[in-house]
């Protein structure tokens, strides 16, 4: 699990990517859904905690600081709260949906990929 979680840095550069049709080399989801020799500690419902905590524990700081360069207007506990909205969500659809064709499962990426560019692009205006 530690080296398999180990670079997932572009989390953050995904999150906070200026166009809501950006798309990064590897998604979250996709992670999951393809990482058959992980499948037994993700799916795990006792053990998916430890997957988000050590993801949290590794990329939080870095990603929230990149939510709050992006959208000045957050404070660091809003930015905090949508990473790990991004991440706990993320990880729940694709326990969900990790059984759909990579076709059908596509459609539901740019689903969720929508609305999270959508959610963050609307901050561009708010004024704290």
């Amino acid at each position: 699990l530690d080296d398999a979680l180990a670079d997932m840095t572009y989390l953050g550069e995904y999150l906070t990517s200026s166009t809501a049709d950006a798309k990064c080399a590897l998604p979250f989801c996709r992670f999951v859904r393809e990482s058959k020799e992980l499948r037994c500690i993700l799916f795990d419902d006792a053990l998916g905690f430890v997957v988000v905590r050590k993801l949290s524990d590794l990329y939080r700081d870095a990603t929230v600081q990149m939510i709050r360069d992006r959208v000045p207007a957050l404070t660091e506990q809003e930015a905090e709260a949508i990473f790990y909205f991004q991440i706990n969500g993320c990880f729940a659809i694709c326990k969900q949906h990790h059984r759909l064709e990579n076709e059908d499962w596509c459609c539901v990426q740019n689903a969720i990929d929508q609305f999270i560019k959508g959610g963050i692009s609307s901050f561009s205006a708010r004024i704290h």
